[in-house]
C-alpha cells in the first residue's frame, strides 16, 4: 500500500511538472509575441515633448535613470554617439525620470556629454524601460527607437541611421 502512495505521489508530482513547463513556455512564447516596447508605435509620428527640433536633422533623445545598470553598460557607446552627433553638428537630449541636478551629476560619473538634459514623464513618451534612444527628424518625428542595452550591430544601425 506505501509503495502504491509513493507511485501515485511520484506521478503527481511529474503531471504537475510537465504541466508548469508547459504553462511557462506557453506563456514565453506568448509574451514574445506581444510587442514590448510601446515606443515603437511612436515611429512616424510625433515625439511627445516640447523642443525646437528645427535646427537640427537629428536630434539624439536618449531616455535613461539614474542607476540603470544597463544605461551604465551602455554608456562607452553614448560617449561615441555624443561625439559622433557633435561632430555632425546634430543634437543630443538626455531625458530623466529624476532631477536635472541628479540626472547630470549621474551623466557627469559616466563621463557622458549631453547638451541638454530635462526631467520627463516617460509614460507620456511610451518609454516602458531604460535606456531608450529614439531619434528625431527636424520636424519633430520619430525616425527609429531602440530600447536596451544595444549589440554592435544595433549600435551600428544607430550610426548609420544618423548619416
Amino acid at each position: 500500500m506505501e509503495q502504491r502512495l509513493n507511485t501515485i505521489a511520484n506521478y503527481c508530482i511529474i503531471v504537475v511538472a510537465v504541466l508548469t513547463v508547459f504553462f511557462l513556455v506557453r506563456n514565453e512564447m506568448f509574451n514574445r509575441n506581444k510587442p514590448k516596447d510601446t515606443a515603437q508605435k511612436l515611429i512616424g509620428k510625433q515625439f511627445p515633448l516640447q523642443q525646437n527640433w528645427a535646427p537640427y536633422r537629428y536630434t539624439v533623445v536618449l531616455a535613461l535613470q539614474v542607476g540603470c545598470h544597463f544605461c551604465e553598460d551602455s554608456a562607452p557607446f553614448y560617449r561615441k554617439l555624443s561625439a559622433f552627433v557633435t561632430t555632425r553638428n546634430e543634437n543630443m537630449v538626455a531625458l530623466f525620470p529624476q532631477a536635472e541636478d541628479e540626472s547630470r551629476k549621474y551623466l557627469n560619473t559616466l563621463s557622458v556629454i549631453v547638451p541638454s538634459v530635462k526631467k520627463a514623464n516617460f509614460s507620456d513618451l511610451k518609454v516602458t524601460g531604460t535606456p531608450t534612444l529614439f531619434i528625431i527628424d527636424r520636424a519633430g518625428n520619430v525616425k527609429s527607437v531602440w530600447r536596451g542595452e544595444l549589440s554592435s550591430h544595433a549600435q551600428n544601425q544607430v550610426l548609420e541611421a544618423l548619416n
